[in-house]
């Protein structure tokens, strides 16, 4: 009795530190390196058994928002798309909107939500009257919740082409690395997730027209931003990560950042991964970071938009030094 009384009190006090050490542990603040270390075309994904109809009205709505090239604010914030019309900001006048009109409306926080959609997938007997999206929304400002309704550039791109269908829209909501899966075995005509193209899901749908160029970024801890201030390319950032040891570093389960840190070729030839660093994998960007924050990994690797987002909203929470 007294070894199994000793016992339990070992255990709960073993406990009692685990608690108290997470209650000890601080958020710290945390810094982009600004470097580009990809370059990446986002697409929409077409089930194959629709894509002639469905993509030449998909392609000419991306067509008439993007014009020439795929929308990228930061290396050319220009664009010479025609537009179309739509009333992207709620007050009931359509206006001519192209990407750029909705990635700054949203930048700005002016775009808003898309109000009241179908959220569950319609009998096949009424299935040409829908339009059906799959997405994940934890990827702003591509996709994401705004309370009980969507929001996001990809979400409104989505309303303006089942308006052009003359389909009534229904979004499903699910883990981004079955989205490509969704489209492919037709559970959704289309997959909307801030979607690269790769060869590997080349081979299970097809894709439209590029619409947005991105690249990666890391996110690091401010108080080991000093390491990396120096970067000018992607090599420097790969020369200083292979000389921090053993780390480990943070992705979103199927996307970019994940294939960058633990190398996938698929993606592109700068995808080989680091022969220094466990790759993690977290269903959000979001909950990447928060772990960073905590110190629990050692870098983050994302799309940079999304990534800007979710460290913007952890330091916004905190002061300069910290909690």
């Amino acid at each position: 009795m007294k070894k199994f009384i000793t016992a339990v009190v070992s255990a709960l006090l073993v406990a009692a530190l685990a608690v108290s050490f997470a209650a000890c542990a601080k958020q710290q603040r945390m810094q982009i390196v600004d470097v580009m270390l990809t370059g990446e075309q986002y697409c929409y994904a077409v089930n194959n058994d629709k894509t002639d109809a469905l993509m030449d009205k998909i392609n000419g709505v991306v067509e008439k928002l993007v014009g020439t090239k795929p929308y990228n604010p930061e290396l050319d914030p220009t664009t010479d798309a025609e537009g179309v019309l739509y009333d992207y900001n709620g007050d009931g006048t359509e206006e001519t909107v192209t990407l750029k009109t909705l990635y700054d409306a949203q930048q700005s926080g002016e775009l808003g939500n898309i109000g009241e959609v179908e959220t569950e997938a319609p009998s096949a007997s009424e299935r040409d009257q829908y339009l059906v999206v799959a997405t994940n929304a934890e990827f702003s400002p591509w996709e994401y919740t705004d309370g009980e309704f969507f929001a996001g550039v990809d979400m409104h791109v989505a309303k303006i082409i089942a308006k052009e269908l003359k389909r009534t829209l229904v979004i499903l909501d699910m883990e981004f690395d079955v989205v490509i899966q969704t489209v492919n075995n037709g559970t959704a005509d289309m997959g909307m997730a801030g979607l690269t193209y790769n060869a590997t899901r080349a081979q299970q749908v097809t894709f439209s027209l590029p619409y947005y160029q991105t690249t990666q970024r890391i996110a690091v801890l401010e108080s080991d931003y000093h390491l990396f201030e120096n970067c000018k390319d992607q090599d420097d950032v790969r020369a200083v990560i292979e000389g921090l040891g053993d780390v480990t570093a943070g992705g979103a389960d199927g996307q970019s950042g994940y294939a960058y840190i633990a190398g996938d070729t698929n993606f592109g030839e700068e995808f080989v991964g680091f022969d220094n660093v466990t790759a993690k994998g977290y269903s959000s960007v979001a909950l990447a970071i928060r772990d960073l924050s905590y110190g629990k990994i050692k870098f983050v690797a994302a799309d940079k938009d999304t990534l800007q987002e979710a460290v913007d909203a952890v330091n916004d929470t905190l002061s300069a030094d910290g909690e």
